[in-house]
């Protein structure tokens, strides 16, 4: 039996996941345009990186609708959050977190 190659293995899981991380990749570079500077704290910090990937997941992962429903549903569920308890620091995170609890 054959063994496969490494590159043949990469490409099997591409077909799954592949929509779902070319539109997170794209709406990460839309994410650093917008800032017009990218500091690895502020574009790159675990806050971002899990609403990020939370919003790829977050309604279907494998479909090319799951992402962009995601983001329809968790970014005003976001900044609402954010914009309620922005007097206390990092409360919103924890009401974030709570509402999305399963």
């Amino acid at each position: 039996m054959p063994l496969r190659p490494w590159c043949q293995h990469l490409q099997g899981t591409d077909g799954r996941h592949g929509h779902q991380r070319r539109l997170t990749s794209i709406g990460g570079t839309i994410y650093a345009q917008y800032l017009l500077y990218i500091d690895p704290d502020s574009t790159f910090g675990v806050v971002n990186s899990v609403e990020i990937m939370l919003r790829a997941y977050h309604r279907g992962p494998g479909t090319i609708l799951g992402p962009l429903l995601g983001s329809v549903v968790l970014t005003p569920l976001s900044e609402i959050t954010r914009l309620a308890f922005q007097s206390y620091s990092g409360v919103y995170l924890m009401i974030y977190g709570l509402i999305l609890w399963p």
